[in-house]
């Protein structure tokens, strides 16, 4: 395999590898053989994973106009090492498999939680550098009775989830039920469909990025859905001719429930739709029995989004960045071409005035490039 050499270990295909599944049920929905194959079947890439004693890691490598680099992995907040990497056990790892193509790894750092990583022990071994911090919050999904934020059913004292709630987020979620939010939570791929188009018109026209394409949502479904994943959608009661407003995606992985996605139309942040689906998604987390809620890593340059996230959360945490392997500080001219162009690309294929069509097409084409 182009770029990794590997002489202590043992290289495996994690997403039908039987070793690895089991490995994977210590780690994060990231490191799942579920999650694996919608990498591999929504961006037509190929992971792989080296096993090595009572632990492992798995990576993707890419080999496009950019160049050839490695990254563990692509479009995931967090993946680092997950099983036992005592001193003895990560020397061997380093001088049996080491990069020699640019290498990226995003670690989760964070206290109490199991698949957390030390960056340190991977950093020196592997001799990679830190480049960046996200942040990371999660919540507690503490046993009770759900509320409804209107009616009042179920006694906010029973439900330690509900209490634990910051005020803002109390107040926000019944002022959506008050305004004519109603939530549904589904599980088809129709529901699916209706998020998607809520996710292209919020990056384009919020953001002016490219959207994720068709292809990671059909992946998603077809990988986790019904049973682990669901689509929460809000609607205004009375402006149906609006459909969904508001939406998010949840994903659920042994105790834990993984808030992947969310988007809302301005109509539905008025109504703070937002918040309901939000609430609504952290209660389905806790229907299947999770027991803690994951709320995505956010940039450090996104105050908005941590102060929203703060409201919910329990803990927190961050995401270091760190790069290396041979040959890092090399960029071929087309990397430096791509780099250039992709951003002038994007602001054009986002512009009001470009069809939507044009732009999903060109996220079918461009967005693995953004890896």
């Amino acid at each position: 395999m182009t770029g990794v050499e590997v002489t202590a270990g043992s290289m495996v295909d994690p997403c039908t590898d039987p070793a690895w599944a089991e490995l994977a049920c210590r780690g994060s929905v990231f490191h799942s053989p579920a999650w694996l194959r919608v990498l591999r079947d929504g961006y037509r890439m190929a992971p792989r994973a080296v096993l090595i004693g009572d632990g492992g890691f798995a990576w993707v490598e890419v080999n496009d106009v950019r160049g050839v680099r490695l990254v563990s992995l692509p479009f995931t907040d967090f993946a680092g090492p997950i099983g036992s990497f005592d001193p003895e056990v990560m020397d061997a790892a380093a001088a049996g498999w080491r990069p020699s193509a640019p290498f990226t790894v995003r670690l989760l750092v964070a206290d109490g939680v199991e698949f957390g990583a030390e960056p340190d022990r991977l950093q020196d071994p592997l001799r990679l550098e830190e480049t960046g911090r996200l942040a990371w919050h999660w919540a507690d999904l503490q046993p009770g009775r759900p509320v409804d934020p209107v009616s009042g059913h179920g006694d906010p004292g029973e439900d330690r989830m509900w209490s634990a709630l910051a005020s803002g987020a109390r107040q926000n979620i019944r002022r959506s039920r008050r305004s004519g939010v109603s939530v549904a939570v589904r599980h088809d791929l129709d529901a699916v469909g209706h998020y998607h188009r809520l996710h292209q018109g919020l990056r384009k026209t919020k953001y002016r990025l490219l959207a994720q394409p068709w292809s990671f949502f059909l992946a998603l479904h077809r990988q986790f859905g019904p049973d682990r994943l669901a689509v929460v959608l809000a609607r205004l009661e009375d402006r149906p001719e609006l459909g969904p407003v508001a939406g998010v995606i949840l994903l659920r992985h042994g105790e834990w429930g993984y808030y992947k996605l969310n988007a809302s139309t301005e109509a539905g942040w008025s109504a703070r739709a937002n918040d309901a689906v939000m609430w609504e998604a952290m209660v389905q987390a806790r229907r299947w029995g999770c027991r803690w809620f994951d709320f995505g890593v956010s940039d450090l340059d996104q105050p908005g989004l941590i102060r929203y996230k703060n409201k919910y959360a329990s803990g927190r945490g961050e995401v270091v960045v760190l790069r290396g392997g041979g040959g890092a500080e090399l960029k071929p001219w087309s990397a430096r071409l791509v780099d250039r162009s992709l951003p002038v690309l994007t602001r054009v294929l986002t512009a009001p005035r470009c069809p939507d069509a044009v732009g999903a097409q060109a996220s079918r084409v461009l967005y693995r490039l953004f890896c």
